[in-house]
C-alpha cells in the first residue's frame, strides 16, 4: 500500500482546483464504491456559524450512548485526520491511508475526496451511525448525497461566502435549508426572522418536519451547563439537543441524560480556547466572520475585559469581511498586532493598519511574543480572524505538530 504521506500530498494537490460545488462527482464516485452511506444512520448539520459545535455535542453524546459513532468536519484545525473521527478520535493512519487510495481513484475536488474517504472509513470501522458537517452551504455540498438521515440541522443564517452562497439571508437560508429531505425533522436554530422564515419555507417545501428547536421539541428547549464558551453555545446546545431528541426516535439507547453529558464536557479546540502561559491568557476562536466576531465581542464583554491589558491579534483572508469583524473589535482590545495567516490570500496587514491602528507583525510566532510583552502577567491576548492563524497560534503555543491546512 501506498505511504500515507505520499497518499496525503495526493490529496492535497487536489486543493488547487479549489470549490467546485455540485453533486455529480460525489455520486459517481459513491456508485462505484457501491454507496457505502447506504443503511448508515445519518445526523446531518448546516450553518453559518456553530455547525462544528452542534456536530461535536451530537457525536459525544452519541457516543455515550454506547454507540460507535463517525463524525465528518472541516477543515481540520491541526492535523487532516481531524476530519474523520470515530468515537471522537481521528482515525488512525492505517485507516485514514486505506481510505484516501481508495478516494483518490476517483475524480473529486479535495473537499469531495476527504467527504467519500470518511464514508469508506464509516463502513469499513463499522459504525452504527455519522454525523455529517456541511461544508460549504447545503444544496450542492458534497455532503448532501446522504438521502434519508435521521434529522438534519441548520444553527444559524449570516452572511458568508457571499459570492458563492449569495448577498441576502434569504438566498443563503436557501442554500443551507436544502439539505431538507421529505419526512426527515429540521431542527431550526436562533437566527434573524427572515432567514428562520425561508428556511421553514424551504423544508415544508421539501416534504421535511421543521423544529423551532427551543419551542417544539422537548429535550432542545431544556437548559444545560455548556463546556463551551459563550452565550451562543447555548443555543448550539439546544440545537443538538433537539438533533438528538429526533435521532433517540432511531436510536432509542440515546437519552436526555447523554445529551446533558455530552453538552457538559465536549471539546471543540480553536473555538474560544482559553491557554495559559506564564500568567497570560490567550483566547483563541475560530471567528472568522461578522456573526462570529459578534458572539466572541459578547462574550468579552460579558467578562467585563480592559481594554488595556487586552491585546488583539488578528489577521483575516481576503474574501471575508475582515474590515466589519476588526472595527467590530477595535474598543475591545488597545493593543492590536496583525499578521497575514498562512493559507490563501490573506489581508496584508497594512490594509488591517488602515482600519484599525497596530502592529504590523512578520509572523505569528512574533505577533505572539510582541502581545504578551504588551500586556503582561494578568493580560489577555484574543487571537481571531481565521481558522489559519488559530491553527498557527495553537502550534506555536502548546508545541503541537500541524498539518498543511486547506480552507475546504
Amino acid at each position: 500500500m501506498t505511504s500515507l504521506p505520499t497518499l496525503l500530498a495526493r490529496t492535497y494537490e487536489r486543493a488547487p482546483r479549489g470549490i467546485k460545488l455540485g453533486l455529480d462527482r460525489v455520486h459517481a464516485a459513491i456508485d462505484r464504491l457501491h454507496h457505502p452511506e447506504r443503511n448508515l444512520p445519518v445526523l446531518h448539520i448546516t450553518g453559518t456559524n456553530g455547525k462544528g459545535s452542534v456536530a461535536a455535542i451530537s457525536s459525544l453524546a452519541l457516543e455515550r450512548a454506547g454507540y460507535k459513532v463517525g463524525l465528518f468536519t472541516s477543515p481540520h484545525l491541526m492535523r487532516f485526520a481531524e476530519r474523520i473521527r470515530i468515537n471522537q478520535e481521528p482515525i488512525p493512519d492505517n485507516l485514514l491511508a486505506r481510505c484516501l487510495e481508495q478516494a483518490l481513484e476517483h475524480d473529486l475536488t479535495f473537499f469531495e475526496l476527504t467527504f467519500v474517504a470518511s464514508l469508506i472509513a464509516f463502513q469499513e470501522a463499522n459504525v452504527d451511525c455519522a454525523v455529517l458537517e456541511v461544508g460549504m452551504g447545503g444544496r450542492l455540498d458534497a455532503t448532501n448525497i446522504v438521502e434519508s438521515p435521521l434529522a438534519t440541522a441548520v444553527t444559524r443564517v449570516a452572511l458568508d461566502h457571499t459570492s458563492v452562497l449569495g448577498n441576502t439571508l434569504p438566498e443563503v437560508a436557501y442554500e443551507k435549508a436544502s439539505i431538507a429531505k421529505p419526512g426527515c425533522p429540521m431542527v431550526i436554530g436562533t437566527m434573524d426572522e427572515t432567514a428562520r422564515k425561508q428556511v421553514r419555507r424551504v423544508a415544508i417545501e421539501r416534504g421535511a418536519s421543521p423544529v423551532e428547536h427551543a419551542e417544539e421539541s422537548p429535550w432542545g428547549c431544556i437548559p444545560m451547563n455548556t463546556a463551551l464558551r459563550g452565550k451562543h453555545q447555548q443555543d448550539n446546545a439546544s440545537v443538538a439537543a433537539a438533533l438528538c431528541f429526533h435521532a433517540s426516535r432511531h436510536l432509542n439507547q440515546l437519552t436526555l441524560e447523554h445529551v446533558r453529558d455530552a453538552v457538559a464536557n465536549v471539546s471543540w479546540p480553536g473555538r474560544m480556547e482559553s491557554i495559559n502561559r506564564d500568567g497570560i491568557e490567550y483566547l483563541l476562536d475560530g471567528a472568522h466572520n461578522p456573526d462570529g466576531v459578534e458572539a466572541l465581542e459578547s462574550h468579552l464583554r460579558s467578562r467585563g475585559v480592559d481594554p488595556e491589558s487586552t491585546a488583539l491579534l488578528f489577521g483575516a483572508m481576503r474574501d471575508k469581511a475582515w474590515d466589519t469583524m476588526l472595527d467590530r473589535l477595535r474598543p475591545i482590545a488597545a493593543h492590536r498586532f496583525f499578521v497575514e495567516p498562512n493559507g490563501r490570500a490573506p489581508v496584508p496587514p497594512e490594509s488591517l493598519c488602515a482600519v484599525a491602528q497596530g502592529r504590523l507583525c512578520s509572523s505569528v510566532k512574533e505577533a505572539l511574543n510582541d502581545a504578551s510583552q504588551r500586556v503582561g502577567t494578568g493580560g489577555l491576548v484574543v487571537i481571531c480572524g481565521s481558522l489559519f492563524l488559530i491553527a498557527e497560534a495553537r502550534s506555536s503555543l502548546l508545541g503541537l505538530q500541524l498539518d498543511q491546512i486547506v480552507a475546504l
